[in-house]
């Protein structure tokens, strides 16, 4: 399964230029004056991801806290080794979050189901092989599949490619404005978040 991660810069850029005493610019002085001219540049960089990020969960129920709590990480470590085994190193098995707590039944006057014991953990992996690797958790007693996150590991420099085109794209818009030979003076970025898509905004 191919999939595309979309990453686009938007650059609110600054250049400093020199606008002369003319009746368009409505300016009154005779002599020349500095102005700051705020012009903003796109750039959109497709690219194929490389890695990803399985986030799973293992849920268990007994009558016992900590019957129900040996099981879980019984069936978690059975779950790593699983993944070992499959080429997967340990380094890249995090264990984000646990939790346990007794379970009760409220429609039938706090009846106890049981203690509820959960294990929330996630699987960096370089093989975009998907499939196998849920075959794998599934097969050794894993509940859920919670999420899977496809990254870059050649993030930086798809995103300093981005920068280049978004300022290229700028200087582009400023010269078919009329303004030659300006010099940009800054870039300050900004956090935007957008769904589905990796994405960066710098303005000034």
């Amino acid at each position: 399964m191919k999939r595309k991660i979309i990453f686009s810069l938007a650059i609110l850029l600054m250049f400093a230029c020199l606008l002369t005493s003319q009746t368009n610019f409505h300016i009154a002085s005779a002599s020349t004056l500095a102005q700051n001219l705020t012009i903003t540049g796109n750039s959109t960089i497709y690219a194929t991801p490389d890695r990803a990020e399985i986030s799973a969960r293992i849920e268990t129920l007994d009558m016992d806290n900590v019957k129900s709590k040996n099981e879980n990480f019984e069936i978690f470590d059975k779950v790593v080794k699983a993944l070992i085994d499959a080429g997967i190193s340990k380094e890249n098995i995090t264990l984000d979050y646990y939790s346990s707590y007794p379970n009760y039944d409220y429609n039938n006057g706090k009846t106890l189901l049981g203690y509820h014991t959960s294990t929330t953990f996630s699987v960096c992996v370089d093989n975009l092989d998907i499939k196998s690797y849920v075959d794998i958790l599934t097969e050794n007693g894993v509940t859920s599949i919670n999420s899977v996150t496809y990254s870059l590991s050649n993030l930086d420099s798809v995103y300093n490619e981005a920068i280049k085109k978004a300022i290229l794209n700028a200087e582009e818009k400023a010269k078919f404005l009329g303004y030659e030979n300006l010099t940009a003076i800054g870039l300050k970025e900004e956090t935007v978040y957008s769904s589905g898509s990796l994405y960066r905004s710098y303005s000034e």
